[in-house]
């Protein structure tokens, strides 16, 4: 733990409590006469934010780095798989399984992914510029694709990846049409809190400057909504026009896992050929406590609303992929069998190139050189071995998936259905619609 300074005993006014925050630490130092006196604890209404309102924070209040514990959420190891054995036989070991997938089967250049695992949005100037290059070689090599995220197309990350999304998101950061037609995919908006995304100006120089089309030293700050699209009846030429200019890429939503049906609705309406419901557990870089502590669905609930949705049978054909904590292969398999067609990965992802998960992304001080922007940081990422690291793992985890699909009697991932799957918990039953494995 480094030491931090929260008070000094010369300039400690007496009678008179001072307040700082350390860590999720809320210490109040009170001075009286010669005694000196720290009260520590963990009360976020009152010390520093009360006594300084948000002056210090920002109206966005508190910023911290994104992340929910594992025990806030719905736990998957509560999801059994049930594999073949009489009435349906499993396959042998060498039997053929496939992995492919097809993301906008209805478009005229459908996606085509080798697997069924894709690096999530995550932007150039949260991540570094070596990252996000390891990241797509990876998924590359692997045969899959990678998100830009909101932050506009980092060229060599682009040149890198055959299968690039492209995000679009309220900043309109770096987007030029000419730019979009070296992508496969159109994303937008991305699962935004509700909120603007905020990059400090701090982090605006050079390239990220260049890549975001904003002046050095400039807050890259996003919009909560397109400013000039307020309802979907205004958005529905778009994905037209991208189909126009692009020859018919897929364009989807990427939606933050809140208002999941009416969402849903909203971009049918809309005309997407791919939705990506983004649930509670994910994220890369830092949001306001307030959001992240408090929003969205948890991944397991949003799939099991988003596939049992009343108008997703006539739209058949219409991607669905989740994103959102999923992080090793049982997961992968408990998302495809209640109806997901792919899974983005982020936080799985950068921990194949060797994230250690210490939440430091947003202080600019990741010491493996992957969330920041520090040279000597960054100069610690060795490229081509992290990009192999990536294809490794997307490799071992679709692996592994094929063997479980064998073992449920599937030559195929994207055979896993409900019955593969059950549960002993009714709480996990009635939130995900799994059934219920104990007596009724």
């Amino acid at each position: 733990m480094t030491p931090q300074t929260v008070a000094r005993l010369n300039a400690l006014p007496d009678r008179d409590p001072q307040f700082a925050i350390v860590g999720e630490m809320d210490p109040v130092v009170v001075r009286f006469d010669d005694e000196i006196s720290v009260f520590c604890g963990r009360c976020f209404h009152r010390g520093a934010l009360m006594s300084d309102g948000l002056s210090k924070t920002g109206h966005h209040g508190q910023v911290e780095a994104v992340g929910v514990l594992r025990a806030d959420l719905p736990d998957r190891n509560n999801i059994r798989i049930l594999t073949a054995q009489l009435v349906k036989p499993p396959l042998p070991d060498d039997a053929e399984a496939g992995t492919d997938v097809v993301i906008g089967p209805d478009a005229q250049k459908p996606l085509r992914l080798k697997i069924p695992l894709v690096v999530s949005d995550m932007s150039f100037g949260a991540l570094s510029e070596p990252a996000g290059i390891a990241l797509a070689r990876g998924a590359e090599l692997a045969g899959t694709g990678i998100c830009s995220g909101e932050g506009g197309m980092l060229p060599d990350e682009q040149q890198a990846n055959s299968r690039y999304f492209c995000e679009l998101a309220p900043g309109r950061f770096g987007f030029e049409w000419e730019k979009l037609s070296k992508a496969q995919a159109l994303g937008g908006p991305g699962a935004t809190t509700g909120t603007g995304g905020h990059l400090p100006g701090a982090r605006i120089r050079g390239k990220i400057a260049e890549v975001r089309g904003l002046k050095e030293g400039e807050d890259a700050i996003s919009p909560a909504r397109f400013p000039d699209r307020t309802d979907p009846a205004q958005i529905r030429d778009f994905p037209d026009e991208v189909r126009d200019r692009t020859g018919s890429i897929p364009a989807g939503y990427k939606l933050s896992a809140r208002h999941i049906e009416r969402d849903i609705n909203a971009a049918l309406e809309v005309g997407v050929d791919y939705i990506i419901p983004d649930g509670r557990g994910g994220g890369t870089w830092a949001a306001p406590i307030l959001f992240r502590d408090n929003i969205p669905v948890p991944a397991i609930p949003a799939l099991a609303r988003a596939r049992a949705h009343p108008d997703r049978p006539e739209h058949a054909d219409i991607s669905l992929v989740i994103t959102g904590g999923l992080r090793k292969p049982a997961d992968f398999i408990k998302a495809m069998a209640p109806g997901a067609d792919a899974i983005t990965l982020s936080g799985s992802a950068m921990q194949a190139i060797w994230c250690i998960a210490m939440r430091a992304s947003h202080t600019n001080n990741c010491p493996l050189g992957i969330g920041t922007q520090k040279p000597h940081l960054v100069s610690r990422i060795v490229l081509e071995k992290s990009a192999r690291q990536l294809a490794n793992f997307f490799k071992a985890s679709t692996g592994l998936m094929q063997v479980m699909a064998r073992a449920c009697g599937h030559d195929h991932p994207d055979k896993f259905c409900h019955v593969d799957l059950t549960t002993w918990k009714k709480e996990m039953a009635e939130i995900s619609g799994v059934t219920f494995g104990g007596a009724v």
